[in-house]
């Protein structure tokens, strides 16, 4: 996998955030935390609940705590994947700062990692990117300049 720039601390309720690339884009500190509760990691799963929307998520070894956090055109969005079928899903906050969220969204794939995620296009594009099962990244893209507003499908990255 692509080396990413990892880790920034979220001093709340132990929850991680990950910026992609080399630093944030500009304008976009870390806020508050999502309304969230995580059960502890054990047998490989924890159930992730935010803004009353709960997941059985897949934790430990490359999938670390099981959930990837990034602020993005200024809405708190959270990655895990699914214990069920190891794929990718995703919530949004609706409304910037807002603190309400939407429903657990399947992107699909067959992940053995946690979700990293690199912004581009001036910040304005999103690229996530997991372990896929051939031991190849495999990404999609999110508001790529050629499909503003879509999710591209998974390609050999």
């Amino acid at each position: 996998m692509r080396s990413f720039a990892r880790i920034v601390a979220v001093a709340a309720m132990g929850i991680v955030s990950l910026w992609g690339g080399t630093s944030a884009p500009a304008g976009a500190a870390p806020r508050a935390a999502a309304p969230a509760a995580f059960a502890p990691c054990t047998s490989g799963t924890t159930t992730v609940t935010i803004g009353g929307r709960s997941i059985l998520a897949l934790c430990g070894g490359d999938y670390e705590d099981g959930v990837t956090w990034l602020q993005y055109q200024n809405r708190m969005h959270a990655f895990v994947i699914r214990a069920s079928d190891r794929s990718v899903s995703h919530v949004w906050e609706t409304c910037a700062g807002c603190g309400t969220y939407s429903d657990w969204t399947g992107l699909y794939g067959d992940a053995l990692s946690r979700v990293y995620y690199h912004f581009y296009d001036s910040g304005r594009a999103l690229r996530i990117e997991v372990l896929g099962t051939y031991n190849g990244s495999w990404c999609r893209r999110y508001n790529d300049p050629s499909a503003r507003g879509q999710w591209s499908w998974w390609y050999d990255c």
